[in-house]
């Protein structure tokens, strides 16, 4: 019971904490973790972009025939 009421407090200590020295925090926080950032190499690029050609033709080629399979069934259903 003792940890929740400890929790609490220190939840509240932090929530009014001053709105200009949070900001502050807020964006020496976000440039610390835009530092850890760090660019795809051209191999990453490379295998990326294949991977994604690779999916896009399958999913392609899964909805054209699921579509013309789907019109098949329908024209012999109503014919």
């Amino acid at each position: 019971m003792q940890d929740s009421t400890m929790a609490k407090s220190s939840e509240n200590k932090a929530s009014k904490k001053n709105p200009v020295s949070a900001s502050k925090d807020f964006f020496q926080e976000s440039l610390d973790e835009i530092k850890k950032v760090h660019p795809p190499s051209k191999q990453e690029t490379i295998q990326g972009t294949i991977g994604v050609i690779i999916m896009v033709f399958f999913f392609g080629l899964f909805l054209g025939l699921s579509d013309y399979l789907v019109g098949w069934l329908v024209g012999k259903i109503l014919t």
